[in-house]
């Protein structure tokens, strides 16, 4: 993966230099100094490169968002087809969907649909990204997968990959390490809720490994496991969450039969030493509980 990172060419201002022109902008800059490999993950169609060399003068850094993005949001796509100047699209979040055909372990509404209302994409704007207005500032949401909007059908639905599936795996590229503010160590519940909690151990290096027990849409019991994450402030921790299976306890173990699938995402936030907010996305379903420490 280095070696073709290695060759990278980034085009920056790469725009029209006017509304309606088919010139380029005399800021145009050509920048061909490679980059350097950090993380890929094909399921969720992320590649993350850092550039050799600092941008052209006048660029600046995009900010993000990691909150999943809600359905009817409004969006804002920047795209380049087939090497084309610059294009903007604007459109709406449409759902959560699954791509046909969805990538290796991709899982099921791991992605993006978004309609256009205003321009569309064309083909060969693979990669172009998606962003939300946030407090006057466009922030990156996700990056365009594929899908069928194009000049010949506006209407069709785009597919882009989800920023915050994605966040957890590079949170510790994009921001600062924090440390934790205390030991989170206990078993936490809902008092109004009784019958479902979170068994949470911080080990001594303060990485989290949290077992949520709760029920099925058909009222069974089942478990999700929060392995690792990243404190991303001193009092938010953040991760992927797990389904887990293996073999019967009343036969002989049998590690082939050990068997674990990525179902979402979690985060924790402590607003003090007793009390916090467990925030969950699995298979495309998302929500938010209190929780306090459960007392004996």
């Amino acid at each position: 993966m280095q070696v073709v990172a290695n060759t990278l060419d980034t085009l920056w201002f790469f725009r029209a230099s006017s509304c309606n022109s088919d010139k380029v902008s005399a800021a145009y800059r050509d920048l061909p100094s490679g980059a350097t490999y950090v993380y890929n993950d094909t399921a969720t169609d992320i590649l993350f490169l850092r550039l050799n060399a600092a941008p052209p003068q006048g660029a600046f850094f995009a900010g993000w968002n990691a909150n999943t993005l809600t359905s009817g949001a409004g969006v804002v796509a920047l795209t380049y087809p087939e090497g084309d100047l610059l294009k903007v699209s604007q459109g709406t979040m449409q759902g959560f969907v699954t791509p046909a055909p969805a990538p290796v372990n991709a899982g099921v509404n791991k992605f993006i649909g978004i309609q256009w209302s205003s321009g569309t994409t064309e083909p060969g704007s693979s990669g172009g990204g998606i962003f939300t207005n946030t407090g006057g500032q466009y922030v990156l949401r996700g990056a365009l997968w594929g899908g069928g909007a194009s000049c010949q059908s506006p209407a069709g639905i785009d597919i882009f990959s989800r920023f915050d599936l994605a966040y957890s795996k590079l949170v510790q590229y994009l921001s600062p390490t924090a440390s934790p503010s205390g030991d989170f160590t206990d078993l936490w519940w809902n008092p109004n809720e009784s019958g479902w909690g979170l068994n949470i151990v911080e080990h001594a290096t303060r990485v989290i490994f949290a077992v949520w027990y709760t029920y099925n849409p058909d009222r069974t019991p089942t478990w999700y496991v929060l392995p690792s994450g990243t404190w991303t402030s001193a009092n938010v921790y953040s991760g992927t969450l797990y389904a887990v299976t293996g073999p019967p306890f009343t036969t002989a173990f049998n590690p082939s039969l050990v068997n674990q699938v990525a179902v979402g995402t979690a985060t924790l936030s402590f607003v003090d030493s007793n009390n916090g907010t467990w925030t969950y996305s699995v298979n495309g379903v998302s929500g938010s509980k209190s929780i306090t420490r459960q007392p004996y």
